[in-house]
């Protein structure tokens, strides 16, 4: 993910299309003062260390949020995207974010958030190489389930290498994964069956692909759940 400061839980009333811009505008101000008035509490202290910190990383950042079909229960959720640029051992990145949200407000600010889904894609800059990540946003507790990252360009005579690793503590920042382990993809892609926890929460993962066209690094998180009735939302 991204920036896990955005985490937001519903926002009702006529009050929730002027927060969804009040947050789009603050995210995308490059005020860390200005985005933490937007929360209450330790929140909002919290909220200015992570943005800070994610403006620190990436630069030319833009932010969007709207809304999204709502869960079955009727709760509004939000899809916040973020795209921006890095540089990282003289070498340039581009990043491509996504997060599922459900938000809560009261008046003008954030009390209560909750991630559903979020996926993060940094990769070389100049580099044509895309890739489909093919992993289940939900999947049941102790399931086995498959995660596939597929290259979209024909591999031809290239030699490519990729890996993936469960996060233990997920940072909630996009950093380029070098300490995973590497073997040769011999099918254009990571194809790998995984299993989820025996208790419900979130699983996440890590995944690199190395290719002599460029690097791409993915961030997944995958909601454990122990009841099929949430398997969709």
């Amino acid at each position: 993910m991204a920036f896990a400061l955005i985490s937001p839980v519903a926002v009702l009333g006529e009050r929730k299309h002027s927060l969804l811009e009040d947050l789009s505008q603050a995210l995308n101000s490059s005020n860390p003062a200005r985005l933490g008035n937007l929360f209450i509490g330790d929140q909002a202290s919290q909220v200015k260390v992570q943005y800070r910190n994610f403006l620190a990383r990436f630069s030319d950042l833009k932010w969007s949020v709207t809304t999204s079909t709502p869960l079955k229960n009727g709760r509004q959720v939000f899809d916040v995207f973020v795209t921006g640029t890095r540089n990282h051992g003289g070498q340039n990145y581009s990043l491509e974010s996504h997060q599922k949200l459900l938000m809560h407000a009261e008046g003008s600010h954030i009390i209560d958030s909750e991630v559903i889904t979020e996926h993060s894609i940094l990769k070389s800059k100049d580099s044509l190489l895309t890739v489909q990540l093919q992993v289940p946003d939900v999947v049941l507790t102790g399931s086995t389930y498959d995660f596939d990252v597929l290259l979209d360009n024909p591999l031809g005579g290239s030699m490519v290498a990729g890996g993936l690793v469960e996060l233990k503590q997920f940072e909630r920042e996009v950093h380029l994964m070098e300490d995973i382990d590497l073997g040769p993809l011999g099918g254009g892609g990571i194809y790998k069956l995984v299993q989820a926890p025996l208790a419900p929460g979130s699983q996440i993962w890590g995944a690199l692909i190395v290719h002599p066209d460029g690097l791409i690094s993915i961030t997944k998180r995958v909601r454990v759940v122990e009841d099929k009735a949430y398997l969709s939302f």
